[in-house]
């Protein structure tokens, strides 16, 4: 498990965790064999996610947003671990979650209620940039109370596949006056995290192991995360040099790759809160290289700026 974290000029690793499975930590003799101590205990992965959060914000990293997928969006501990730290989430969750409507209405699934949503409540917004172009998807937030946390009322943000209709559902504790385009921004950052676990696996080894102990597996991965870190701030500084290059010559500095397409502004926007973290899980298993890119940001002829501060967990 990895947490990253996400600004204007790139992304780094924050914090990592080897995930032991109960049966793993119920062997005696397999921990032996693995060097395991018995200060170690089982713990989900959501539990390992509020460690590593806890530990970020003891350090006073900024991070006020939490993106997740499923496995720990569906999770009322952490979800009311990250509310009591006056944080904010926006974390997938199942189609089977329960809700309330605010006006306390018998409760229902995510699934059911997604039919009842009007077709003028549905905005179509570009977070991304895929092989084809802008990657657009149909958002649509309501208020609902989530049946199995302390939160209270909160948004439930949906993301439908403007091809196949696939749908996706989240919930945010964000303030009711929170739009909609801002939360749409904060659940699409987590393209970062896998963006950044490819980097690593192609350019840092970071699946590059082969290991029998557990501390083993922290030295090599600690060593990868601090290998990318180290690549991440080359690419910084010699970004740096460029933009002052460029206005030495007093000519445009273009030190992204700029993509044009021909939509308006309007139809991708993109606001993005100014921290952000985020939590991902990463199996163990072989990838291609990726190549590490010149620069972070991907600018067109439309408003499309990444968030400055995200973080995320794999």
């Amino acid at each position: 498990m990895f947490l990253g974290y996400i600004a204007p000029l790139g992304y780094a690793f924050l914090d990592r965790e080897l995930y032991l499975p109960k049966d793993w930590c119920d062997n005696a003799e397999r921990r032996a064999e693995a060097g395991i101590s018995t200060e170690v205990t089982f713990a989900t992965k959501p539990q390992l996610a509020q460690q590593m959060l806890a530990r970020a914000w003891a350090e006073n990293i900024p991070l006020q947003w939490v993106v997740a997928d499923c496995t720990y969006g569906n999770s009322p501990d952490l979800r009311n671990f990250i509310d009591a730290q006056n944080r904010y989430y926006v974390m997938e969750v199942p189609k089977v979650f329960h809700v309330r409507l605010a006006d306390g209405q018998t409760a229902q699934t995510v699934g059911e209620l997604v039919k009842n949503i009007p077709p003028e409540a549905w905005r179509r917004m570009a977070f991304g940039l895929g092989e084809k172009g802008l990657n657009f998807y149909d958002w649509a937030a309501l208020r609902v109370t989530p049946t199995t946390d302390e939160v209270g009322e909160q948004w439930l943000l949906i993301r439908r596949n403007v091809n196949g209709g696939e749908l996706t559902f989240y919930v945010s504790n964000a303030p009711v006056e929170t739009n909609l385009q801002t939360l749409a921004a904060v659940a699409s950052s987590r393209w970062c995290v896998e963006q950044l676990l490819q980097e690593a696996k192609g350019e840092a080894g970071l699946d590059e192991y082969e290991v029998r102990s557990y501390h083993s597996w922290y030295r090599h991965i600690t060593l990868s995360m601090v290998a990318h870190t180290w690549l991440t701030l080359l690419r910084h500084e010699e970004r740096e040099k460029k933009s002052f290059a460029c206005l030495d010559d007093q000519q445009p500095c273009r030190t992204a790759q700029v993509a044009e397409h021909p939509v308006s502004a309007s139809e991708t926007e993109r606001h993005l809160p100014v921290e952000v973290a985020a939590m991902a899980t990463e199996e163990a298993t072989a990838s291609h290289s990726v190549p590490l890119p010149s620069s972070f940001s991907v600018k067109c002829s439309a408003s499309f700026c990444y968030p400055a501060e995200v973080v995320e967990e794999k």
